[in-house]
């Protein structure tokens, strides 16, 4: 590899490093400060340049490895720190091949061409166009309706994402085995917008169901708030009716004791009636 090919690959790796960990930090909502950002850019791109010169696509492996670890760090949970880097990839593949793939259909202009001249306006367009990406998808996936998602949904999100990824880089290695001809470019530009126009009507019809089944199990745990607070109204009213029987009860016969002037059976009839039902009545106020 000659000097020219490794600064032109140095360049394509900062600029796709910086575009990754910005993708990143937006979708998590800023969750990166500046500093960490630069950190984060500094320790991908030393270990992602050398494995992107020797072992090409693998070095992808290590970057979502990377990102994973930040975020985990920054106290995201397992799907946001799987998900996010997993998508900002996909972000980035896919915008990088519409854009080679409108410029070749409506410019008649190549890869080659823009690598040697548009670098500068390529990496600019990338950065904007994630950026307007971003913003939607952040909505998404820090709605409660993902927060609260069963851990069989998300798995099921994080293996389609995956396997997004692969099959771009899969399309990608083909594409390299013909050089990259303005041919496989367009096609695999068109497939990439298919696809990923596909996957995100997948994601959202994911999001719409799990919706439906946080609102049905909501409704649910009101349905047995519900019941159980009836079943306490009804205990009560039955308690009441049964202590408003005993309290006519007990007016009865105090009346009569009263009546015939029973000083001696009134007393006793407070002590073994009277006194305990009190005592019930307070024991039953402190157990509520």
């Amino acid at each position: 590899m000659d000097l020219e090919n490794i600064l032109t690959l140095i360049q394509a790796t900062a600029a796709q490093t910086v575009c990754v960990v910005i993708t990143i930090h937006l979708l998590g909502k800023k969750v990166f400060t500046k500093l960490e950002m630069l950190m984060i850019v500094f320790i991908l791109f030393l270990g992602g340049v050398p494995l992107l010169g020797y072992y090409q696509y693998f070095s992808i492996i290590y970057i979502v490895l990377m990102l994973m670890i930040a975020l985990r760090w920054k106290k995201k949970d397992w799907f946001l720190s799987i998900a996010t880097p997993l998508i900002a990839i996909i972000f980035i593949v896919m915008v990088n091949y519409i854009f080679d793939g409108v410029s070749i259909v409506l410019f008649g202009i190549g890869s080659s061409y823009i690598e040697d001249h548009l670098n500068t306006v390529y990496d600019l367009f990338l950065l904007m166009v994630n950026y307007l990406m971003c913003i939607p998808v952040a909505k998404l996936l820090n709605k409660d309706v993902i927060q609260k998602s069963r851990a069989a949904d998300k798995i099921l999100i994080v293996a389609t994402l995956l396997t997004t990824v692969i099959l771009l880089y899969m399309f990608i290695y083909i594409g390299s085995l013909y050089d990259f001809s303005n041919e496989i470019i367009v096609i695999n530009a068109i497939l990439f917008t298919v696809y990923s126009g596909l996957t995100f009507i997948v994601f959202t019809i994911m999001l719409k169901i799990s919706e439906n089944k946080i609102a049905v199990d909501n409704q649910k745990e009101k349905l047995m708030q519900l019941e159980s607070y009836t079943d306490k109204l009804e205990k009560i009213y039955d308690e009441m009716s049964l202590f408003k029987h005993d309290y006519i009860n007990i007016l009865t016969s105090l009346q009569g004791y009263i009546s015939n002037g029973n000083q001696q059976e009134l007393e006793t009839y407070f002590k073994e009636t009277i006194a305990p039902l009190t005592q019930e009545m307070k024991s039953n106020k402190i157990q509520t």
